[in-house]
């Protein structure tokens, strides 16, 4: 029994098809479907019914599938554990951005991170604050920037700054570039993300609170398709302004931030405990906070430094 067969079988028992656990482990379909077929004869028993859906375990497969699981966690454990020892920092990093973070520091921390630490292999994934949370939690990723900050003692919290929500759309449409009032929202057709976020949630609350009705004309999460309908479509929405800051400072696009009152969300990067990345994951959160650091110097993200 080879290590990277049990790997392989863990992949396909998580994903639930030869398809995606190849995807996975960066292997061709027939090279996995090879392995978990000679770790079956291996055993002498069948790891999986096969069904039009895809696979699920048999009695025989959920069993291996609780010793796979430890013997891979460990073998990582132990990895990670030498690696500190002689100073290394290494291994797989996946990150969750949230769309305005990710077109802000996806590009100077892969920088950052291939010039500091050249063995540290980093992946990404973009998402919204509650999808990027629960990841997190299973494991999927390792450290993720997230709105969501509902206390877990299995969640490392630290808090980054806090972001500003701004009106953009056009000009004609819009104004100028100077403060409205939350109240005056109700006078435009907004282009919001779809109703499950927490932001759209927040904002929708925010205005019953105030007596108001905000008219979310369109619901819309893809971020070209919104700034599709903002720069060609005479539309508006609320946004971080980092989301859009390079359209907002070549003139394609206007913002004017919400006051009375102000609406703003605190920025958190989380991780989980007990990591066995540990090393890794210092490393690449102590790279995240320079870069932001840096970035709230300079003041053109809005971004404010926490009281």
């Amino acid at each position: 029994m080879f290590f990277r067969q049990l790997k392989y079988f863990a992949a396909v028992a998580e994903f639930g098809r030869f398809s995606e656990a190849a995807k996975r482990v960066h292997v061709s379909q027939p090279a996995l479907g090879m392995q978990v077929k000679k770790l079956e004869e291996e055993l002498g028993a069948q790891l999986f019914n096969r069904h039009s859906r895809g696979v699920e375990l048999t009695a025989a497969g959920n069993i291996l599938f609780g010793y796979a699981t430890e013997i891979i966690d460990k073998v990582e454990e132990a990895k990670h554990a030498v690696a500190q020892t002689a100073g290394r920092v290494e291994g797989s990093i996946h990150i969750g951005f949230t769309p305005a973070m990710g077109r802000q520091l996806l590009h100077p921390l892969i920088e950052a991170c291939s010039h500091q630490y050249p063995e540290l292999e980093l992946s990404f994934t973009e998402g919204y604050s509650d999808e990027l949370r629960s990841a997190v939690l299973s494991g999927e990723l390792n450290l993720t920037f997230s709105y969501e900050s509902e206390p877990d003692e299995r969640l490392i919290v630290n808090e980054l700054f806090i972001d500003q929500f701004y009106l953009v759309g056009p000009r004609k449409l819009i104004g100028r570039n100077k403060e409205i009032d939350f109240a005056d929202l109700v006078k435009f057709p907004l282009v919001m993300e779809k109703r499950r976020h927490i932001t759209h949630r927040l904002l929708m609350d925010t205005a019953a609170g105030l007596g108001l009705t905000l008219n979310a004309a369109i619901e819309v999460d893809a971020v070209d398709v919104r700034r599709e309908l903002l720069v060609n479509h005479a539309s508006c929405t609320v946004i971080p302004y980092a989301l859009f800051s390079t359209e907002i400072e070549t003139g394609q696009l206007c913002a004017r931030r919400i006051v009375n009152p102000l609406f703003t969300r605190t920025l958190f990067l989380l991780q989980r405990k007990g990591s066995a990345n540990t090393l890794a994951e210092t490393a690449v959160a102590s790279i995240i906070r320079d870069i932001i650091d840096k970035k709230i110097e300079e003041g053109r993200l809005r971004w404010k430094i926490l009281p």
